[in-house]
């Protein structure tokens, strides 16, 4: 399994610098704090936003996939089908071109046809 990359780590590390100035706040401007709450809110706003993105992503790949599962099945009824047809016409085409049956054979038995 990987780890969070370089950038993953910084925006982990700026998250968690954020937060413990907002918990800290002595010595930190009422503008300075105010800036700091904004960007933690975005950050919020932002991972909750990628964590539906990718919930729904999730969900389509999934509904993709069972689309091609269906498809699949589908696919292997039809080709089943096909190859019955095939032989179907080959028996009656088979049958089609095949010479007509003698019946002249019953009369050298004495029976009339």
């Amino acid at each position: 399994m990987v780890g969070p990359g370089r950038l993953e780590r910084s925006y982990r590390a700026r998250v968690r610098t954020l937060e413990e100035e907002l918990q800290e706040g002595l010595g930190k401007s009422a503008a300075a704090l105010a800036a700091a709450r904004r960007e933690l809110e975005t950050a919020r706003l932002v991972e909750r936003g990628s964590g539906r993105l990718l919930d729904r992503l999730e969900t389509d790949l999934e509904r993709t996939r069972e689309r091609g599962r269906r498809l699949l099945v589908a696919m292997g009824a039809m080709q089943r089908e096909n190859e019955e047809l095939r032989e179907a016409l080959s028996l009656s085409m088979a049958r089609a071109l095949a010479p007509p049956p003698r019946r002249g054979w019953l009369r050298w038995l004495g029976r009339r046809t």
